[in-house]
Order: structure tokens, then C-alpha cells, then sequence
């Protein structure tokens, strides 16, 4: 049985927490103090949410430098940047190659103009600074309510509101857009409240704001979505539909929303109310089911000959160390973590695409040998998912020698930061990217 479908009641947090701090001292390294410090105080802005950002920070630096999905019920995720102390440093050359011969790695690709991203916005709604704004909002147990006035994105006193407005963080919580069907726009944003000074479980919902003809500020169709612990990492607006991507909540971690869905809120007159994404998961919702059909391309195609594996079409099947695919002595593995969102829209068009993390090795090495080392591991880097009819098609792979890619961000202006690592070593630097409209450049 998996986290997916182990019952709350069954499930220990104090247990499981600690079998993963164990996991974390026995094979990962995380980013150095001050990164972890630096995204904390920007996911939640005040001295008041530190304790709160702490533990997610935590969490995110665990997850990516693993290469699985955690399941508290399962053994410890192999991590993607330092090997454990009990397993030695080996080379690619020790072990014997198990699969096909790898292919020539692909030759670099011709840099292409970028495409303007379409303009934003032109609605006055766009021009507010919502951080220094007086705000009507609807009431909520344990949030303050009324006419509000915002101060670098929060309320005086207790219980206090803050808004999650850092673009320093993956991902959006403001969005723009026509809700309503009357021409104008609304904008989406994602604001959490603490009940009193010593309260550290801000929990978040959705707000929708209108813009009367004064200029006034003031919520339409009250919180919107689930009341949870900061669970949005990405917001947008597309066919007059709310549509944001979820993380688990803590400390049970499940995937209510799975990589590749988004939850969708649609304006029946009087409030938001969920409707159908029609987004599917890229991966199967059970251990006896398979993921949807996903299109790597022929295998002298760009996607198969960077992960150094043929190419066809894979379904991704539930595994003890993950979703994995073993063909013809090979294995594919995917990654997970819960900061970075999993969908970006590169085209600016509202249709996002899938983000996600993938590898190819040797059938005789272990994930985390591979990703720790390097050795049997052909191929890695963060996979661009376009949707098909049937699944996916793979339109993308972005790799950098050497070097294990373990988180990313992909901001408005169409730019791409990917967060990778050496083998054998907890030292992570960024590297940026542009999409072209066909594939990612440096």
C-alpha cells in the first residue's frame, strides 16, 4: 500500500518525518543555508509565517535531491545529488552495460528568435499594486474581514491576512482575466491568514477582486477552492476558468492533485464553483494501473538521443523507488517535488504544457547510484510534455552536461531557470533558458 491509498488514520506524521530526516542525514545534501533561508522569507513574506517556511523549505530541499515521489510506507527515495555514505563512488565503466548501444548524443540546435509573448493585460486591475492596496474581502474563521488595508502584502494586528504576491517563488498566485463574461477583468490571487501572534498554520484559499467604477477593491464570490496549508503553486486564467495546480498538503504529502492536473473554478453567477480541467496526470492513479501513453519521438529524434534511451511511446507504471519503465535493459524514471509547479504555459496562450523531471539507465543500477554518481546513467534532464489526443508527446528535453537537473521555475517573460547540480555534490546552481516556441535555449 502507498501514501496514495493509505487511510489518515493508519498514517503517523511524528513516524514518518522521522524516517525521512533519517533518509535526508543518510544520503542528501541540501543548498546551502542561505538559499533555503532566502526562498523561505520569500514564499511567506513575514517574520510572522517563518516557523511555517521552515518546514516547507525543509521539505522542498529533500525533495529536490530525490528522484521518486516520497511514500512514508515505502524504503527512503534515492536522491539526485550526493550518494549515501554506504554506497562508494563508482564509475560508468565497473558496471556492464545492459541495454541497447546509447546513441550519439544529439548535436547542438541552432538558436532561434523568441517569439513576443502576447501583452499582458490592458485592464486598469493590472495597474494595482496589490501590496499597498485597501481590499473588501469576504469573512473567514481565523482571517480578518471588511474593508482591509495591505502593507507590503499584509494586515496590522491579529488575525492578520497575507497575500502570496513574491514572484520569488515558482510559479504565480496572481492571475488576470475575464471571470465574469462582462468585459472586464477580475484578478485571482491567493492570500492566507493567521488567527493570532503564536498561530504557524497559515492556511490559504483563492480570492477573486472586481474593480468598480471608483476604483474600489472588492471580492467576488467569497474564498474560492479548499482552505489548506499554502497549497497553490501556480494560478491562471484561461476560457473564463480559475485554473491552479496543487501540492499535497502536509505532513501527509498525498497527490490529491497529480503532476500534469490543475483544479478549475467556473463563475455560475453567485460564486466559483469546481468544474472539470479536463488537465489528465502523467502518471497512473494506482500500483495496477499504467500512466497515459507518452511519445518520446523516433529514436534518432532530439528527446531519445539527449536521454541516451530509443524513443517510442513508454507508460509509466507505480513502482517501490518510483514511476518507472523497463524496456530492453534500460530503465526511465521520473522525478518529483512539491515546490516546483509541473505545468507552464510557454506559449503565453493558456495552454500549459507538463514540466517534469526524467532519466534513463542501465537495468543493473539503481536510481540512486545513477543520479548520484553518474554511473549506468545515460541520459537526464527536465522533459517538455505537449498534450495529444491520446497522452503526451515528448517536444523537449533539457539537459546540461553533466550535471543533474533537480528543480526549475519558469517565469512570466518566458524565461526558464533550471536548478541543477554536479555529481557527487549538495552544490546547486541555476541555469537559464529561453523557450523559442519549439524547444528551450540557452
Amino acid at each position: 500500500m502507498s501514501h496514495l491509498d493509505t487511510p489518515q488514520s493508519e498514517f503517523e506524521p511524528r513516524e514518518a518525518f522521522a524516517g525521512l530526516r533519517a533518509a535526508v542525514r543518510a544520503s542528501v545534501t541540501p543548498p546551502p543555508a542561505t538559499t533555503l533561508r532566502a526562498r523561505a522569507e520569500r514564499q511567506l513574506r513575514r517574520r510572522r509565517l517563518a516557523t511555517v517556511g521552515l518546514v516547507a523549505a525543509a521539505v522542498v530541499a529533500v525533495l529536490l535531491g530525490t528522484s521518486t515521489i516520497l511514500r512514508p510506507t515505502t524504503t527512503p527515495p534515492p536522491p539526485a545529488q550526493t550518494p549515501s555514505p554506504s554506497i562508494a563512488p563508482s564509475t560508468s565503466t565497473s558496471i556492464p552495460p545492459t541495454g541497447p548501444p546509447r546513441p550519439p548524443r544529439p548535436a547542438p540546435r541552432p538558436t532561434l528568435p523568441v517569439p513576443e509573448r502576447p501583452t499582458a493585460i490592458n485592464d486598469p486591475i493590472a495597474a494595482v499594486d496589490w501590496a499597498n492596496a485597501t481590499l473588501t474581502v469576504p469573512p473567514r474563521d481565523g482571517c480578518p474581514s471588511g474593508t482591509l488595508r495591505f502593507v507590503d502584502g499584509q494586515t496590522e494586528g491579529f488575525p492578520q491576512m497575507i497575500l502570496m504576491l513574491d514572484d520569488g517563488v515558482p510559479g504565480q498566485r496572481l492571475a488576470y482575466g475575464d471571470l465574469t463574461g462582462d468585459g472586464s477583468a477580475e484578478a485571482v490571487i491567493e492570500a492566507s491568514c493567521l488567527a493570532h501572534e503564536e498561530d504557524a498554520h497559515a492556511q490559504s484559499a483563492l480570492l477573486v477582486f472586481t474593480r468598480d467604477s471608483g476604483g474600489a477593491l472588492r471580492s467576488i464570490g467569497g474564498w474560492v477552492g479548499p482552505i489548506e496549508f499554502i497549497n497553490h503553486t501556480n494560478i491562471w486564467v484561461h476560457g473564463g476558468q480559475i485554473l491552479t495546480e496543487q501540492v499535497p498538503s502536509l505532513p501527509g504529502y498525498d497527490y490529491v492533485y497529480a503532476p500534469g492536473t490543475a483544479a478549475a473554478y467556473e463563475w455560475d453567477g453567485v460564486s466559483f464553483v469546481p468544474v472539470p480541467s479536463g488537465l489528465t496526470p502523467v502518471v497512473p492513479p494506482d500500483d495496477e494501473t499504467l500512466g497515459p501513453p507518452i511519445d518520446l519521438g523516433p529514436d534518432d529524434g532530439y528527446v531519445a538521443r539527449a536521454l541516451g534511451c530509443p524513443g517510442g511511446v513508454i507508460r509509466f507504471g507505480q513502482h517501490q523507488e518510483g514511476y518507472r519503465v523497463d524496456r530492453d535493459g534500460v530503465v526511465y524514471g521520473l522525478g518529483f517535488t512539491i515546490a516546483e509547479p509541473y505545468l507552464a504555459d510557454l506559449d503565453g496562450d493558456g495552454q500549459p504544457y507538463v514540466l517534469i523531471t526524467v532519466h534513463c539507465r542501465e537495468a543493473n543500477v539503481t536510481a540512486q547510484l545513477a543520479l548520484s554518481t553518474g554511473t549506468g546513467l545515460r541520459g537526464q534532464g527536465l522533459l517538455v510534455l505537449q498534450r495529444t489526443p491520446t497522452g503526451f508527446a515528448a517536444v523537449d528535453l533539457l539537459t546540461v552536461p553533466d550535471r543533474v537537473v533537480s528543480g526549475w521555475r519558469f517565469d512570466k517573460s518566458g524565461v526558464l531557470t533550471a536548478y541543477t547540480s554536479r555529481y557527487e555534490s549538495g552544490e546547486v546552481e541555476p541555469t537559464t533558458w529561453v523557450w523559442n516556441g519549439q524547444y528551450f535555449q540557452p
